[in-house]
Parts: structure tokens; C-alpha cells; sequence
């Protein structure tokens, strides 16, 4: 299945499923990365990106 996003979501079998807090931790990185591209390609876009939707879904777990 294609997704529009630039790195690969990351699917784990159940048992061996990451932390909460580590994909929080991912998601941090992951999307400061992609801040940092489109500030490079665009300096005027907003500084903060949409969560992406595994990291979005996860939030909503969370809450």
C-alpha cells in the first residue's frame, strides 16, 4: 500500500510492538525532519507540520 509520505510507517508484529513513548519520541524526529525540509523549501511556511496519521491515531489512543 502506497502512502503519500516520504518514510516508511513502521508496522511491527503485536508482540514486539514499540512503547508509546518511543513512538512519541520517532514522531519528534521524524517530523522536525520534515519541518526542516519545507522551512528549507519554503522559509515562509508555518513552522509546525500536521501530525502524520500513525502518530496522529496514536495521540488519540493516548488521550
Amino acid at each position: 500500500m502506497a502512502t503519500p509520505f516520504s518514510f516508511p510507517i513502521i508496522k511491527l508484529p503485536k508482540e514486539r510492538e514499540l512503547p508509546i513513548v518511543l513512538y512519541l519520541r520517532l514522531h519528534k524526529v521524524i517530523m522536525d525532519s520534515v519541518i526542516r525540509k519545507k522551512r528549507r523549501n519554503n522559509p515562509n511556511k508555518p513552522k509546525n507540520a500536521a501530525l502524520h496519521p500513525p502518530c496522529a491515531l496514536l495521540r488519540c489512543a493516548e488521550d
